[in-house]
């Protein structure tokens, strides 16, 4: 395995996502056929063979575990819960886990950054999804995880 990445439902087939978002790309002309061969050579542009992608499509929860054993810049297991929902009232959150979700199409980005809890938009149509391109890539979302607990100790030592 070389690489290990993030994804939620991206909405292939789906042409209302085109009406609602139009920052996608085709949304303007409402071609659907055009979006998913996008979303295809995406996939394939991205995701080698050798890589591993854990991805969520509407109504199912992945819990996953990454050991410093598969990523050798982790400092310590990462426990994930992976989920085409937002989960604001988890029980789990207050343990670590991370909560990776979609579904919002980028409208709890602000929220997402503004709490303290380590909750990521990964829709394709979200900030940290649009700066990398497509799909979040481990170290990405290792290094936003690390900027939210380092803002979190900050916010604990100022008040």
């Amino acid at each position: 395995m070389n690489n290990i990445f993030f994804s939620v439902d991206a909405h292939i087939g789906h042409k209302n996502v085109l009406k609602y978002m139009l920052s996608r790309l085709y949304a303007l002309e409402q071609d659907t056929k055009a979006h998913d061969k996008w979303l295809i050579e995406l996939w394939q542009k991205t995701i080698g063979k050798q890589d591993r992608i854990y991805f969520r499509k509407a109504s199912q929860i992945m819990d996953v575990t990454i050991k410093p054993s598969v990523c050798n810049f982790i400092k310590e297991e990462l426990r994930i819960v992976l989920c085409y929902y937002q989960l604001l009232d988890r029980l789990w959150k207050h343990q670590g886990v991370i909560m990776l979700h979609g579904h919002c199409h980028c409208t709890m980005d602000d929220y997402n950054a503004q709490s303290t809890d380590l909750q990521f938009d990964i829709g394709i149509d979200s900030v940290l999804v649009k700066r990398e391109g497509g799909f979040i890539y481990i170290k990405t979302l290792y290094k936003a995880i690390m900027e939210k607990i380092n803002k979190n100790i900050q916010k604990r030592i100022i008040n």
